[in-house]
């Protein structure tokens, strides 16, 4: 593929590959096929995530330290990641407005991530994913090996 048609597929990738904090797995499922030059990442902060689940702020701080940290992976092995963080000005506040934001500016051809662990996210997604008109490929999630 020439240049200027990854450069292209970047801005309109194949496949979104949505990642949230649980799981980071470089070998998840959503992966699977991954294309550097045809496909990109998303990721997102949102405020209103920890009002759904109690958690101290020094857990959330580690949790968006992680997030961070896999993106900047991500990056390091040459995918394109489209990250919004908690202080960017023009973050909405939630995922699922996140999603629909960036997804119409990218229109990928397909939104892919693993089984979210709550219900509520699986129903966000799958509201978003009818508003833009896009299939939703929700795969498996892999077992991790014991620690």
């Amino acid at each position: 593929m020439s240049r200027g048609a990854a450069t292209d597929a970047l801005r309109h990738p194949r496949d979104l590959v949505l990642i949230f904090g649980n799981p980071l797995d470089a070998k998840s499922a959503a992966f699977d096929g991954f294309d550097p030059e045809l496909d990109a990442v998303w990721m997102g902060e949102a405020a209103e995530e920890p009002n759904h689940v109690w958690a101290h702020q020094a857990n959330i701080a580690l949790f968006i330290a992680a997030m961070r940290h896999f993106r900047d992976g991500l990056r390091k092995r040459g995918f394109t990641v489209h990250y919004r963080a908690l202080d960017d000005p023009p973050n909405t506040g939630t995922l699922a407005e996140e999603l629909l934001a960036v997804a119409s500016r990218l229109t990928p051809q397909k939104l892919i991530v693993v089984q979210p662990s709550e219900w509520r996210m699986e129903q966000n997604l799958n509201t978003a994913a009818r508003q833009l008109g896009l299939e939703l490929e929700v795969r498996a999630c892999r077992p991790t090996a014991a620690v």
